[in-house]
């Protein structure tokens, strides 16, 4: 199976843009997706060792994708770092099994320490 650092999955482009350029001076080798199938899709393939979420993306919840993820054998290794803006969030997210969490807005500082903390830990 090929392997890529970080997979953000966001169904706003504007912020997966951001979020892409904010990680972009670490040299991670990032891929993007604005909808569930096709990621879906990508994962038959490549493991990333981190996914970036949301906790609400169009069509369905975040919180249940990771909950998927983390019950499967091929992919519950995968970390994931989930954000939202909404108030419960950061609860929901961890018990659905998410590694970390972030609160919409976030700045640039926030989301690269937490990006590189979870970076870090990879052998």
């Amino acid at each position: 199976m090929n392997t890529i650092d970080i997979i953000i999955l966001e169904d706003d482009e504007d912020i997966a843009t951001m979020i892409t350029l904010m990680l972009s001076a670490y040299n991670y080798s990032i891929k993007t997706f604005n909808t569930v199938i096709p990621f879906q899709k990508y994962l038959e393939t490549t493991q990333p060792y981190l996914l970036i979420m949301d906790m609400l993306l169009s069509g369905t919840k975040g919180t249940l994708i990771c909950e998927n993820l983390k019950q499967q054998p091929n992919t519950n290794t995968i970390k994931i770092l989930m954000m939202s803006a909404h108030p419960d969030a950061s609860q929901l997210c961890i018990a659905a099994g998410a590694d970390e969490f972030i609160q919409k807005p976030f700045d640039k500082q926030q989301l690269t320490n937490a990006v590189n903390v979870i970076m870090a830990t990879r052998l």
